[in-house]
């Protein structure tokens, strides 16, 4: 195989890897991240992997010699993982993703049950003779 088959060849697996990527953070934000800061931080994250893994693309085949044919290969392979498979992989990683938030959920309100247990039954007086006594005051 020569070098600038097997060069085309990775540079459009790597075009196919950084949406792979982009859709494993989509995953990412429909079930964790809500926010303006958390969505800065993982395309942040995705432009420094996909600039390394480019990198490292160009470095293993060609010497860091870029070439125009390389980059048509980055987007065909791009292209190609969009219009086959990324919407089913979009699907895959949100259901994934949120499978993972339903069980922290389920485990954390195992291990928060003792503690809300003791508020109710500690502090629950409290709270109703500070409420009283804040209604007497104000009117």
């Amino acid at each position: 195989m020569s070098p600038e088959l097997m060069a085309f060849a990775l540079s459009a697996m790597c075009g196919s890897a950084a949406l792979l990527l982009w859709d494993f953070m989509h995953g990412m934000r429909h079930s964790f991240v809500k926010g303006i800061i958390g969505n800065i931080l993982l395309d942040t994250a995705w432009w420094f992997i996909c600039a390394w893994m480019f990198l490292l693309c160009v470095w293993e085949t060609v010497s860091l010699r870029l070439r125009f044919f390389e980059l048509f290969a980055a987007v065909l392979g791009a292209l190609l993982y969009h219009f086959t498979v990324s919407s089913a992989m979009k699907r895959c990683f949100c259901a994934f993703f949120d499978i993972i938030l339903k069980i922290f959920k389920f485990i954390f309100k195992i291990l928060l049950t003792p503690a809300v247990f003791l508020d109710k039954i500690l502090l629950e007086p409290f709270k109703r003779r500070y409420r009283e006594k804040r209604k007497r005051s104000d009117g």
